[in-house]
């Protein structure tokens, strides 16, 4: 059974290097190319791990660190990657200043109200299905219909003057993921 399954493994394994190159050769007569370059946020994945250094000072410990284009011919790109590169990359309401336009559910309130809300915090828009937590659900993506509707202009509260959504946030922006134990 086994000389049966080592044989059919590389086969398999045949067959599929076999069909690489053939769609390699017809790819590359075809002029299609990989224009992959990891070195370039244009030219690779984007966002990656590979634009970060280690930074302990940030929350995340990682700071943004894109290259630089020539900075003679292009000083204002300069200038705006020196103040990207300052970042943790990660929190774009800090980073852009967009406090004052964030909605902010707590899950830590509704949860100690009602324990059959989700302890995870990052899943409350997506909860239709349950019923204690499609009111929030269905509040929110009410929410981003109206913003949409209005041409990002009119951000509503989804539960009017209650405490389970803070719009705009309410104090300092949360540092933690806020998972409930």
């Amino acid at each position: 059974m086994s000389m049966i399954r080592h044989c059919c493994s590389r086969l398999g394994s045949l067959a599929a290097a076999l069909i690489l190159a053939i769609t390699s050769a017809v790819a590359s007569a075809a002029g299609v190319s990989v224009k992959f370059d990891p070195s370039s946020p244009d030219k690779g994945p984007f966002p990656s791990d590979r634009f970060t250094r280690l930074d302990i000072s940030q929350n995340t410990f990682r700071r943004v660190r894109l290259p630089k284009p020539d900075c003679s011919a292009r000083p204002s790109d300069c200038a705006d990657i020196d103040v990207l590169n300052t970042l943790d990359g990660f929190n774009v309401i800090r980073a852009g200043d967009l406090t004052g336009q964030t909605s902010y559910f707590r899950n830590d309130l509704a949860f100690a109200v009602n324990p059959a809300i989700s302890k995870n915090p990052h899943t409350f828009l997506t909860n239709i299905a349950s019923a204690a937590g499609a009111p929030f659900a269905v509040g929110a993506q009410t929410q981003i219909a109206v913003f949409f509707a209005s041409g990002g202009v009119l951000v509503v509260d989804p539960d009017g003057i209650g405490p389970f959504f803070e719009v705009p946030i309410a104090g300092p922006l949360p540092e933690t993921l806020n998972f409930i134990p």
